[in-house]
């Protein structure tokens, strides 16, 4: 609860009690590497320095009589087991706790409850067999082709569309999208201009007509994150769950617009904001194949998917001094009553925003947001 709730305290206490929370909470991330050099274990001493050193802060409110618990006492202690006895995943018994789930519960229950053990060992013969092979498919699927050094995520999209052929109309009116056929109409010229060396002029662009006035659209797709080190060692690899869903059926209907990590430019990494942007993603879509007017040639036409971002506000160089947390804010809207937005490739999207509310309308009601590196272990590691 903390790792969510320390947003709400920015600009409400005191600078030092954001300092104490913020020194716990690189403590407790830090502490769960898989691995730890002497500068690992640095940083982590410098977070449990740093408590200690304002930590009297929370007395002085009266948060705090004093500090006499154990668990604070034992943060002492973590640097030097981890330099004797390894990282701390390596004595702690979160692993046994759930092969006792995979290799004794399961086992049994796919017995006949009768001479149970026989049947349980070889159950547990054949669930080894099979994730054996399983590591073996991975392994192959993970190996870049010949010539390929650098290999694209794996994009998982549904085989068939959420909405086939919906009309623009709905989808701006669905998606919350108003400027999506002005916006479509720049992508589209901007394809021309690369593959016949000219476009439209903006006078002449803003009276042509789109060649469709469909769209296939989806709601969703999956593709899986980058390994982090040691930790794909853990649970296998992390996927990513990407969602652009208007509000369902039924009085209880909710929408899903996430919010997501976008690569911009060519010093883009894998960690790390740098080349990146933060936006909202409104659309996913894919272009037909049947059009007519001035855009028919299709040969330059992308075949994978779009996706249709309305932005924030550019990043900052570093992240805000107490919390190191980036704050983005909505951008103001362009006289025809559009939020700035573009159309990229799905595959630009490198992972999307952890968010803490489950209020459907909060990203639309707040004008100003942080970027919660602390929701997730997976962001804590890229989200800098």
């Amino acid at each position: 609860m903390a790792r969510i709730l320390l947003g709400c305290l920015v600009g409400k206490v005191p600078r030092r009690v954001i300092l104490v929370y913020c020194s716990l909470l690189d403590f407790i991330y830090l502490a769960q590497y898989p691995t730890h050099d002497d500068h690992t274990l640095g940083y982590l001493q410098e977070a449990l320095d740093t408590f200690h050193k304002n930590k009297a802060v929370l007395k002085e409110l009266g948060v705090r009589e004093h500090f006499n618990i154990p668990k604070i006492h034992s943060l002492a202690h973590y640097i030097n087991s981890i330099r004797m006895f390894g990282a701390t995943d390596n004595y702690n018994t979160e692993a046994f706790e759930h092969l006792h789930i995979d290799f004794a519960k399961e086992a049994w229950r796919a017995t006949n409850k009768r001479d149970e053990h026989p049947q349980m060992a070889c159950w547990l013969d054949r669930y080894e067999k099979v994730s054996s092979f399983q590591l073996y498919l991975d392994s192959l699927e993970a190996t870049p082709n010949a010539g390929e050094t650098n290999p694209p995520p794996h994009i998982s999209l549904p085989k068939r569309p959420h909405h086939y052929g919906q009309y623009l109309q709905n989808i701006m009116d669905t998606h919350h999208c108003p400027g999506l056929t002005h916006d479509l109409k720049i992508y589209l010229n901007q394809l021309r201009r690369g593959a016949v060396g000219e476009g439209l002029g903006r006078n002449r662009l803003e009276l042509t007509q789109l060649p469709f006035e469909k769209l296939d659209v989806y709601h969703g797709f999956k593709f899986v994150l980058e390994e982090l080190g040691e930790d794909a060692v853990e649970g296998g690899r992390q996927n990513d769950w990407v969602r652009a869903c208007p509000k369902t059926r039924g009085p209880n209907g909710q929408e899903h617009f996430d919010t997501v990590v976008v690569m911009r430019t060519d010093d883009c990494e894998g960690t790390g904001l740098q080349g990146t942007r933060i936006g909202r993603l409104r659309l996913l879509f894919k272009l037909l194949l049947q059009v007519y007017g001035a855009f028919a040639s299709l040969e330059y036409w992308p075949t994978e998917a779009l996706a249709y971002i309305h932005w924030y506000t550019p990043l900052t160089p570093a992240p805000e001094k107490d919390h190191l947390m980036y704050q983005v804010k909505k951008m103001p809207l362009h006289n025809t009553n559009m939020a700035p937005a573009d159309i990229i490739p799905i595959s630009s999207i490198r992972q999307t925003f952890p968010e803490g509310w489950r209020t459907d309308n909060v990203l639309d009601s707040c004008d100003r947001f942080f970027l919660n590196n602390w929701s997730t272990k997976y962001a804590y590691q890229t989200l800098y």
